[in-house]
């Protein structure tokens, strides 16, 4: 799904400046990497959006859960929040890839946020989630998004992992960007569809482990402020993002393809492919059966004797045969060979050889007189 918006603003630390792109680590020209501030900037803008909540929080990101110095900005950013005496609702989506996450529980991660929140857990309400779209075609969520009141969103490629991110010699080089404006509303609507998913699918554990705070219901929707956000720059943007297979069996925006018409009066078929049906052959004495004679086939015909309108059939695939011409076949299987092809008999073995041993005995023996020759033989 995707959707196009303009007057949105790049979400920066000061008017102009180039910190809304955040890159980690940051760390270019440094080859031990000792400070990193690209990171540092990261987890700051993160408590930072979240401190300025007051109804949504929408986390998503690749399982396992954010951890580390990433779950420590969110519950500092919730924590500002709700000692500001706001009410939110929290909702932390994952997207768990089958059996390699088979450790992602999102109970035991309810848990943790809910202990380090402290007093302020009773004013957030918590919906926390690990989804699989589809198990067979290796399918599930794999955005990073930081979506606060539908009015600001943190997104790109970075996941909240301390372990291959912070916590590590060799961090990742990744990018996010910070925006401000309809655009952040716009992947609040991407949400929304993949939490819809999720609550219908809670009760599927192979697809679904839910967890909530309070006796808080799975939440396919958060609360949207009644007027539009205001435009808070000159900046468009395209959101984009993937359902994956499993979320819908097809595409409702996409029309069918029209074939051109062929002409007046053509219409076009949107049903199954028909089946071809092949043309009945014409027999002989049914009604147009009778075809006048080829002249190359009176040949044929003489040869062998066929009645008359039982030439090849050029409309068919196979010659039209009266049964009667078929050749009959013999007691052991074999098929008889025409006139044709019938040759003269074989003579005899045992004969043959008498034969020719008597033609190789000298004429004046008079022990084996010569035999005069028999007709047809050498």
């Amino acid at each position: 799904m995707w959707e196009r918006t303009a007057g949105n603003a790049l979400d920066a630390s000061t008017p102009g400046g180039g910190d809304w792109l955040l890159q980690t680590p940051g760390c270019w020209g440094d080859a031990t990497c000792a400070t990193r501030p690209g990171s540092e900037r990261l987890l700051s803008k993160m408590t930072e959006n979240i401190s300025h909540a007051t109804r949504t929080v929408d986390i998503s990101t690749l399982a396992p859960f954010p951890n580390g110095a990433f779950q420590d900005a969110v519950v500092a950013g919730l924590k500002n929040s709700a000692a500001g005496g706001n009410k939110l609702k929290v909702r932390i989506l994952v997207g768990a890839a089958p059996l390699y996450h088979f450790n992602v529980v999102p109970s035991k991660y309810r848990d943790e946020l809910v202990a380090k929140l402290g007093a302020d857990a009773r004013n957030i309400d918590l919906n926390v989630a690990s989804m699989t779209t589809s198990k067979t075609a290796f399918s599930w969520n794999h955005s990073k998004l930081l979506v606060v009141d539908g009015q600001s969103v943190v997104t790109g490629g970075i996941n909240s992992w301390k372990d291959d991110y912070l916590e590590t010699t060799h961090p990742v080089a990744d990018v996010d960007l910070a925006l401000k404006g309809p655009a952040a509303a716009s992947a609040g609507r991407y949400l929304d569809e993949l939490w819809s998913w999720t609550c219908q699918n809670k009760s599927n554990i192979a697809s679904v482990w839910f967890a909530s705070s309070n006796g808080a219901a799975c939440m396919p929707t958060l609360p949207k402020s009644a007027a539009a956000p205001a435009p808070a720059g000159d900046v468009p943007a395209i959101a984009v993002g993937g359902l994956g297979v499993g979320i819908m069996g097809s595409d409702p925006c996409l029309p069918v393809p029209a074939r051109p018409a062929d002409g007046p009066g053509h219409q076009v078929r949107r049903g199954p492919p028909r089946q071809h049906q092949r043309r009945p052959r014409l027999r002989h004495g049914q009604p147009g059966g009778e075809r006048p004679a080829r002249p190359d086939l009176q040949r044929h015909r003489a040869h062998r004797d066929l009645p008359a309108g039982h030439e090849r059939d050029l409309s068919a695939a196979a010659p039209l045969r009266h049964p009667r011409l078929r050749r009959p076949r013999r007691q052991d299987g074999r098929r008889r060979e025409g006139p044709h092809r019938r040759q003269r008999p074989r003579e005899p073995r045992r004969r043959r050889q008498r034969r020719l041993l008597a033609d190789q005995v000298p004429r004046g023996d008079q022990r084996h007189p010569p035999r005069p020759p028999r007709p047809g033989h050498r």
